[in-house]
């Protein structure tokens, strides 16, 4: 939404922010709220508080999201790239060293959760932006649009994680783990090189969406 919708004013952005991290509590709220069913649907008590621990990182996410988004908006993808890069060194180190330390599942759970908050401190200290109170009339419009794009995340989401679904119900947590970790490994090369066409290319087609000869040269 911040880089498609051009003309935001700073205070606009200061309410959209106030939104992300409302949106942020809501969603890990949610998780807390979905961790007891999923358990009982995949059979594993355990799985509550590794639902809760996990989706924490919701809280920083939505944290940042105007501060991100200001960054692509400016294209300053090498810094993100870097941050990124950064993220992922250290949360497989630490990974590593807890499992060492016999964290177990943890491991993953934790070396994730430090990883996210990591990234979102270095986006926020990179482009800090005030809270402010939102007011419906400012930010109506960019909900639609923020609407439409969350639709069709939870719809791709959805049907992408339906093969996991079924075969932690189907065939417990061990065959999961197994066919997680085959499927990750199988489809990484294609995922990295699609993913560097899928971050960068909307900040181009959205800085010159009012310039059709640009935006036809583009796509």
């Amino acid at each position: 939404t911040v880089v498609t919708l051009r003309n935001l004013s700073e205070d606009d952005l200061a309410q959209l922010n106030s939104v992300g991290a409302l949106f942020g509590l809501g969603g890990f709220a949610l998780a807390c709220a979905l961790a007891w069913p999923a358990a009982i649907f995949f059979k594993t008590p355990k799985l509550v508080w590794v639902v809760v621990v996990t989706c924490l990182s919701l809280i920083p996410q939505g944290m940042r999201s105007v501060s991100e988004g200001l960054l692509v908006k400016e294209m300053r993808f090498k810094f993100l790239s870097l941050v990124d890069a950064g993220r992922d060194l250290i949360s497989a180190i630490l990974t590593v060293a807890l499992a060492v330390f016999g964290f177990g599942y943890w491991a993953l759970v934790l070396g994730n959760l430090f990883a996210a908050v990591l990234r979102a401190l270095a986006i926020q200290i990179a482009c800090p932006f005030p809270y402010a109170r939102p007011k419906v009339q400012h930010v109506r419009k960019p909900m639609v649009f923020s609407w439409h794009v969350l639709v069709s995340i939870l719809a791709w989401s959805t049907y992408s994680s339906l093969d996991n679904v079924m075969a932690g119900r189907m065939l417990g947590s061990a065959a999961l783990g197994l066919y997680g970790m085959a499927w990750t490994i199988a489809n990484t090369p294609l995922e990295k090189v699609v993913s560097l066409v899928t971050t960068i290319v909307p900040a181009y087609l959205a800085s010159v969406q009012k310039e059709p000869a640009a935006l036809r040269r583009y796509l």
